[in-house]
């Protein structure tokens, strides 16, 4: 493992403007690691590089943080695709070709997770002696520790199958202590372990924001209660602790308005909780990494790589499930157009800047997982009318109320497929469900796909620790 990290965000560390509209990002290479973490402020302003690194350019165009990992995920399953090669980014994940120790997707997924984890570690380890009030140490602390447990939680889900049935296999290499070019490399965690660290960040940070009740997320990038709360709902779910998943997601919705129709037709590009948005990393203009960026690979409207001949579509079947009055149908074109079933749901907010803002977590999202938890609990009713909500500002002609059992869990399927489409949940749902990919019928081209069909626990699943960290730890 690379552990001298902490030196490389500080180029793109960021602090907030007065009004906390925007990350805004100030150039401080010059400054050191001591001079940084000599106060709360200082913490604070690691902490925003840490958040402008989930959305920086890094070498190649398919290195852009966060959503380039979540597109390479969504890619990998059937409902978002492309149907030509066009410039050839991302092809390697649409026909499951990069998942190999040797190539390039692994190694900057393990390098990105691990870059972050160590700069976090570094900031949790110096914010109890920083100058500064209790409760603004709480504040960074508590984001400090959701950030961890959210990395380890994607990290454990891409290298290794699912939690329930191995428990007990190998997982990811676990740090949290600052880390240097001399801290002797861990060996892998078992999957239990690392859900573990996962569960105990959790809990860390939610008892810091309990500490300040008044506190309220001050920039949309920033993780919160509330996110941590979600971060909580989508690991209880993976491990299938159904009463945890549900409490939990309700947490993390309370208060929160779902989007309306208008809004969820508006381009997904505002980070607001008025939309709501419950964690997304605000995407300003001069922050903006062009071609290599999500609205470039997503935006079907303007010459980026998605205009320019790959344009993502949704899966056929569940185009012709959408009832006609369902508001999302009507930014999907149909079979006879000349790219059918392209999804217009992505749009940048200015294509003049290519910016846009990147989503990590809804209010739909939260509510999904409580509908799901409540039917596996056999709570149909309450499930059922969790679900309606959602319904009702999508397709109000569609009615889920009376629906039980399989019935009810196959509709929440169906919805969490196209509510959250392009939101890089889907490969993972597959993989915590145990289903196999099927993307025959879904409007797939099957001479560039490749793979149509792939059985559970097959190769290429989950992503092989990289070669380079293979030779570099004696421990893995």
């Amino acid at each position: 493992m690379k552990f001298n990290k902490f030196l490389g965000l500080l180029a793109a560390v960021g602090i907030l403007s007065s009004c906390t509209d925007n990350l805004d990002v100030a150039p401080t290479g010059d400054v050191s690691e001591g001079v940084l973490l000599s106060s709360v402020q200082g913490a604070e302003v690691a902490l925003n590089g840490i958040y402008r690194n989930m959305y920086s350019y890094s070498e190649r165009t398919d290195h852009f943080g966060e959503m380039a990992i979540k597109q390479a995920l969504e890619l990998k399953a059937d409902d978002f695709y492309h149907l030509n090669r066009g410039y050839g980014w991302f092809t390697d994940a649409y026909t499951w070709t990069d998942y190999d120790a040797t190539l390039d997707r692994t190694e900057y997924i393990w390098s990105y997770y691990y870059e972050n984890i160590a700069n976090v570690n570094a900031i949790l380890a110096k914010v109890d002696e920083l100058a500064g009030s209790d409760d603004e140490k709480a504040v960074v602390k508590g984001q400090a520790l959701g950030l961890r447990a959210y990395y380890y939680l994607n990290l454990v889900q891409l290298y290794q199958q699912t939690y329930v049935g191995n428990e007990a296999a190998p997982g990811v290499p676990i740090y949290i202590e600052p880390s240097s070019p001399d801290t002797p490399p861990a060996a892998r965690s078992t999957v239990q372990e690392v859900y573990d660290q996962v569960d105990a960040d959790l809990v860390a940070a939610e008892a810091e924001f309990d500490k300040v009740p008044a506190h309220s997320q001050e920039h949309s990038s920033h993780v919160d209660a509330k996110v941590v709360y979600g971060i909580k709902a989508r690991a209880a779910l993976i491990k299938n602790q159904w009463a945890t998943a549900a409490e939990y997601a309700g947490k993390a919705r309370a208060g929160i308005n779902l989007a309306t129709g208008t809004a969820f037709n508006n381009g997904f590009s505002n980070a607001s909780r008025a939309e709501g948005w419950l964690w997304g990393l605000q995407v300003i203009g001069d922050q903006s990494t062009i071609y290599a960026s999500w609205f470039s690979f997503v935006d079907n409207t303007v010459f980026g790589y998605a205009g320019l001949g790959m344009q993502k579509c949704i899966n056929k079947q569940l185009f012709d499930r959408l009832g006609d009055t369902d508001s999302r149908k009507s930014l999907i074109t149909d079979g006879d157009a000349d790219i059918p079933y392209m999804f217009n749901k992505y749009r940048m907010t200015s294509p003049s800047t290519w910016a846009g803002d990147y989503v990590l977590m809804r209010a739909e999202e939260m509510l999904l997982i409580e509908a799901e938890a409540k039917a596996m609990l056999g709570q149909n009713a309450e499930a059922a009318q969790v679900l309606q909500e959602l319904v009702a500002v999508r397709d109000a002609s569609h009615n889920v109320t009376s629906l039980t059992g399989a019935a009810l869990l196959d509709e929440i399927s169906f919805q969490r497929r196209v509510e959250l489409w392009g939101e890089g949940y889907r490969l993972f749902d597959l993989l915590r469900k145990k289903e196999r990919l099927d993307r025959t019928n879904g409007g797939h081209n099957s001479g560039f796909a490749q793979v149509m069909e792939r059985e559970v626990g097959a190769d290429g699943w989950v992503f092989e620790i990289p070669q380079a960290e293979l030779d570099a730890n004696p421990n893995l």
